[in-house]
């Protein structure tokens, strides 16, 4: 099937749908993401700072970040040979979100009887943790297929926008109610303040589930080819997409050394309150959402080159700058920039990603290159595990072991970016120095004048406001004097 014969029969299909059933299965995959981001927040994101409380060692706290990204990787390799069997994706959904809920009741039920230093009860939860998450990503490119389907593709951009929009509020809320949970009951309850958490969790999975439920399923209209790894690997065409995922496949190795341990420093070696571990978490978040149309204007304005060029220039300096200074103040300034910088690294790698792949071979490809990432996380916290025990014995520049993977961490960054950046449109170093004054503007000018241009912008939209509201009251006034008068 050519792409104009799939677009006419998507377009004969949505005829059929009537505006009220496109509606309602929009408005329930919104709220949908929203339960999920819940679970998320409240979940995903407090099961290392629970590993942690359960006094497992810093190989361990490694695995909770690795087995579950190994995991994850080997299901989207599943997914990819069996994506085209499936007939109804609306129901291979449902039944993979049902499994990640259930399984949260699990780890729910182990966390009233785990105990603190015993290895195995907090190995459990990991694996645990690991079947729960690989089946949250299992399904994802089946979702996205439905979703292709379902989704009007003149409001494609809008929706999404709205949706991601709402899902990182949804996100943010989470990670803040669990704090303060945290905060409230971990004195009281100890460590079983964390199976509250895990309650919620799996509430607003079953939540997502039954707003998935209530969605319309449109029958599939297109079938995806597959991608053979001797293509991948071979064909000349295919190139820029084995470059592609060979150069952001390293950045994310080299990060996950220290990814799973900056939770760590946090927790242990700094000893914060878990309020404050939730800041600094929410800090990193709430910039990458919004530098993202920052970011995406300025892949429109000068290319995803000189984007990724920029970011990923800043990625090494991340850990780097956790050295200089423990100060909760300055670590919040270092979470602010590292969610500034990651933003726009995700949204140029996911742009080289979709101009990388050829259209009946995306679906295949985005698989492949979800599974290289997922490995090389999981290598990552595997080999930055390995060192923080090692290091213990070690005696190095820095008191911790915990920052001299860090360090390690930010070296190897610097290393993949010099020898790998090269694999992108031919970058080089010299072109890196010929553009610096561009380099400069795209950290510094442009976001300040962005800033700026959005001051002006509130303010305009205040005065408007104002203005509307003045008259408004007004003609009020005048009705009510007009109508007075006639009673006189």
């Amino acid at each position: 099937m050519n792409e104009k014969e799939s677009k006419e029969n998507q377009n004969e299909h949505n005829k059929k749908l009537t505006e009220k059933e496109v509606k309602k299965s929009l408005t329930a995959s919104t709220y949908d993401g929203a339960a999920y981001s819940v679970m998320a927040g409240t979940g995903d994101n407090y099961i290392p700072a629970y590993i942690i409380a359960l006094n497992a060692n810093n190989f361990v706290v490694g695995l909770a970040t690795a087995i579950p990204q190994i995991l994850a990787g080997i299901s989207q390799l599943l997914i990819k040979k069996v994506a085209n069997r499936i007939k109804k994706r609306k129901d291979f959904v449902i039944q993979t979100a049902l499994i990640n809920a259930l399984l949260w009741f699990v780890i729910l039920g182990f966390s009233l009887i785990a105990e603190v230093n015993n290895e195995v009860h907090a190995l459990t939860v990991v694996l645990l943790f690991g079947l729960s998450f690989s089946f949250a990503t299992i399904a994802n490119p089946v979702w996205a297929s439905w979703m292709s389907d379902l989704v009007p593709e003149n409001i494609r951009g809008t929706y999404f926008g709205k949706r991601n929009a709402i899902a990182i509020i949804a996100l943010v809320f989470g990670i803040v109610l669990g704090g303060i949970i945290l905060n409230l009951f971990y004195d009281l309850l100890y460590i079983r303040a964390f199976s509250i958490l895990f309650l919620i969790a799996a509430i607003a999975r079953l939540v997502s589930v039954y707003m998935l439920n209530d969605m319309y399923d449109p029958e599939l209209t297109s079938v995806n080819s597959d991608l053979h790894l001797k293509e991948l690997l071979t064909a000349d065409k295919w190139k820029l997409g084995r470059n592609v995922i060979v150069f952001i496949a390293l950045i994310y190795f080299t990060t996950n050394i220290a990814g799973p341990f900056f939770a760590v420093y946090m927790l242990k070696d700094l000893k914060l309150d878990y309020i404050n571990f939730m800041g600094l978490t929410i800090a990193s978040i709430i910039t990458k959402f919004f530098s993202m149309p920052y970011w995406g204007r300025l892949c429109d304005r000068l290319g995803n080159k000189l984007v990724l060029s920029a970011t990923g220039l800043m990625i090494p300096f991340i850990p780097m700058l956790w050295l200089v200074s423990n100060k909760l103040e300055y670590l919040y300034a270092i979470q602010l920039f590292s969610g500034f910088v990651w933003g726009g690294f995700e949204i140029v790698a996911f742009n080289y990603v979709l101009s990388a792949s050829h259209k009946d071979k995306r679906v295949a490809f985005i698989a492949i290159y979800n599974f290289v990432n997922y490995l090389m996380v999981f290598l990552g916290s595997l080999l930055g595990g390995y060192l923080v025990v090692e290091l213990e014995e070690v005696v190095m520049f820095l008191d911790s072991p915990t920052l001299n993977v860090i360090f390690i961490s930010g070296v190897c960054r610097f290393i993949v970016y010099l020898l790998g950046i090269g694999l992108i449109e031919n970058t080089t170093i010299e072109s890196l120095i010929r553009d610096r004054s561009i380099l400069i503007k795209i950290y510094a000018t442009y976001p300040f004048q962005g800033i700026i241009s959005q001051i002006e912008e509130t303010f305009e939209s205040t005065i408007n406001t104002l203005k509307n509201g003045t008259d408004a009251l007004t003609e009020l006034s005048e009705n009510i004097v007009e109508k007075m008068d006639k009673k006189k």
